[in-house]
């Protein structure tokens, strides 16, 4: 290993922020800069590029997040940077401001805070000052005083068709690619026209992940298996919205951008676009003009849980489109065998930023089971009963999500083979019942609220709603599942006389922390500013479920407070799945 690249990730690995550059350098000039608490160590390494780690010693403790105002003698373009949010930058490009992200809002005295970054120059750059400032925690900006709940009157109903209607809605508007000519959201056009041209391979289409315009394949495909199971599970609820055609054309703008990142058996796009640059730029996807790279795993990189995630997606979705277009189903099954071969023939959690997974088995017993229901072929359902036990998926879990579908597993296992082995369902029944009041998973707010965790806390509640609408469904405590599921998704649309879904109900939300939303239409311009300063977002994105409230029930609505609100492809499909599970018990007079 070179000795400076050596040096830097010595520093980086001695962080309190785990931060990796991996390029060849050739040994640079170090040169320590002292601002105040802050050592500025520049390793001008590169000719036009700059690279520096801010190293700030804690002299008292830091308990409630900070921020981090950098200022440059020239201007620095392109400047990106790892594990800490920009939120602000000047139009010449001098001033730079950070904020911590939640995993480092708390820094202990003696600690070091170490933050690396690159930036673009012409001739020579050097960072003027830095200055770190303590703020208030998230919770304490961007939260009110618990609401006072005592005169709310919640709604009498709820309109379930309507929220299956508008969550659709929601993810036309994440769309990336060429749109149709049937395009509903005025306010978005076409972006991304050239993903995939640093590859010389197709890779337009698909959803931007969140707030954000990253594709990020993990939480999209795992996205499009839970919607694509919520269909199946729960169509006349589709039926009576009158949204079938809508919500197979909404899985399918994804379908067909994941078929797209599989151009060879053993080789998967799993994400396109840069981290730093993306979230560097406040504006529209539609004027984006930043670099837009893909990744992808292969034989000798490999990602058995992308890639897993990927081919259950596929295989669930083959069974929505079969009666109508049973040669997309087919493609999709074929596309979901190679993919799951991939995935088990190369093992490995696959290498990046974002929606980072520790473990891959449950991912593939996943796309086991999926097989299985897809094609009848017991092959899958016998690898599935061995694999479960080969990566002891028989314990507890945090929650079902993007990072773990252990749980799904398991739903699946009690239904196939819950008679057999009745471990398969004691197991989920364990995990369900320790959700319930009383249980030991979670606590409850005040306005009864399951509160697993502070960022996002309604995705948790919403997908746990519709795993409980399933095992009811099996048998297993159906009336108190069932009563669960519905105080859990009407906390959502209103029962605290507030809606968290935007465009919905009483006092929806109007601030998301969502780029394109906030943007007014052009030529109006949209940067930073309009992040800090409008007063609302210019446009309703419509269905969009927010991450949600503190445990205290508090909740302030600012797009600034990613934590509380933003949104994400993952957020609405536990949600609208139990939505729709709602809506089938209404519909045959169970709710």
């Amino acid at each position: 290993m070179p000795k400076s690249l050596a040096m830097m990730l010595s520093l980086a690995k001695s962080s309190f922020l785990l931060v990796f550059l991996f390029v060849f350098v050739p040994t640079p000039c170090l040169q320590s800069v002292e601002d105040g608490s802050c050592k500025i160590i520049n390793l001008d390494v590169f000719v036009s590029k700059y690279i520096a780690i801010i190293d700030c010693s804690i002299k008292v403790p830091i308990n409630d997040g900070w921020t981090m105002q950098i200022d440059f003698d020239k201007p620095a373009t392109n400047f990106e940077t790892w594990n800490v949010e920009l939120t602000k930058r000047n139009e010449e490009d001098l001033n730079i401001e950070l904020q911590n992200r939640l995993h480092d809002a708390k820094l202990k005295a003696g600690d070091h805070l170490r933050v690396l970054f690159t930036a673009g120059y012409m001739g020579a750059l050097s960072v003027g000052s830095v200055i770190l400032t303590p703020k208030p925690s998230p919770l304490a900006v961007s939260t009110t005083p618990p609401p006072d709940t005592s005169d709310c009157v919640p709604p009498a109903s709820y309109n379930y068709s309507e929220v299956i209607d508008k969550s659709i809605l929601f993810y036309e508007a994440q769309r990336s690619g060429k749109l149709p000519t049937d395009n509903r959201i005025p306010w978005r056009g076409d972006s991304g026209l050239m993903d995939g041209y640093d590859v010389y391979t197709d890779l337009t289409g698909g959803w931007h992940d969140a707030g954000d315009h990253l594709k990020l394949n993990f939480p999209m495909a795992y996205s499009v298996t839970v919607l694509a199971w919520g269909f199946l599970e729960y169509r006349d609820a589709y039926e009576a919205a009158n949204e079938v055609k809508n919500f197979r054309d909404s899985i399918k703008w994804a379908l067909d951008y994941l078929i797209k990142c599989h151009p060879s058996k053993y080789e998967y796009y799993f994400q396109v676009g840069r981290g730093g640059p993306d979230h560097s730029y406040w504006g529209t996807p539609e004027a984006m003009t930043m670099e837009r790279p893909a990744y992808k795993v292969t034989k000798e990189n490999p990602g058995s849980d992308v890639v897993g995630e990927t081919a259950a997606a596929m295989a669930a979705s083959s069974l929505v489109f079969r009666e109508v277009d049973p040669e997309y189903a087919d493609t999709l099954v074929m596309h979901a065998k190679e993919l799951y071969d991939f995935a088990k023939e190369y093992n490995g959690t696959y290498d990046t930023q974002y929606y980072k997974s520790t473990f891959y088995g449950d991912e593939l017993v996943w796309a086991q089971v999926w097989l299985y229901l897809a094609t009848n072929e017991t092959f899958y359902l016998d690898a599935a009963i061995d694999d479960y036990e080969n990566y002891n998926l028989g314990g507890g879990d945090f929650a079902f999500g993007w990072a773990s579908k252990k749980i799904g597993v398991k739903v699946h296992m009690c239904r196939l083979r819950g008679t057999q082995n009745p471990r398969y369902c004691n197991s989920l029944v364990k995990f369900l019942d320790g959700w319930m009041v009383g249980g030991t998973a979670v606590e409850y707010t005040p306005g009864g609220l399951a509160f697993r965790a502070e960022w996002g806390s309604l995705r948790y509640a919403a997908a746990t709603s519709f795993i409980a609408l399933l095992t009811a469904d099996l048998g297993y405590n159906p009336e108190v599942y069932r009563e669960f599921a519905k105080k859990q998704l009407h906390y959502i649309l209103g029962d605290t006389c507030r809606s968290f879904v935007v465009g919905y109900g009483v006092n929806p939300p109007k601030n998301p922390h969502h780029r394109s939303s906030s943007c007014p239409s052009p030529p109006n311009p949209c940067t930073w500013d309009t992040y800090n300063t409008a007063p609302i977002n210019a446009h309703t994105l419509t269905g969009a479920l927010i991450g949600g409230p503190s445990s205290d029930d508090s909740f302030l609505d600012e797009r600034q407070d990613y934590i509380h609100s933003e949104v994400a492809c993952d957020y609405n499909a536990g949600f609208q799945s139990a939505i729709a599970g709602l809506k089938h018990l209404e519909l045959a007079g169970m709710l």
